[in-house]
């Protein structure tokens, strides 16, 4: 399974290994996907102005691994060029 995520005009982002690092106009964030367990079955690569997410195993929890990781991804993104505001009484 192959996930990808578009970086916008504006926004960097950078790979290592599996620490992403997604820089804006708000801001930079960064997040560290290093398991142990998935280690060798999943791969994430960016090449500029994408940031692709592949779990080379058939297994579906893999599957769903690779798509919660795009969804960390693209909420960073999120964070960086429109931010967020908090509601609620917490």
């Amino acid at each position: 399974m192959e996930t990808f995520v578009e970086v916008p005009d504006g926004v960097k982002a950078d790979v290592k290994e599996k620490k992403v690092i997604i820089s804006g106009p708000n801001g930079t964030l960064e997040k560290d996907f290093d398991d142990p367990r998935f280690n060798h079955f999943i791969k994430i690569e960016s090449d500029g102005k994408k940031i692709t997410v592949t779990s080379t195993g058939e297994r579906r929890k893999l599957g769903s691994l690779a798509g919660s990781i795009t969804a960390h991804v693209r909420n960073m993104v999120t964070g960086v060029t429109k931010g967020y505001k908090r509601r609620g009484s917490c």
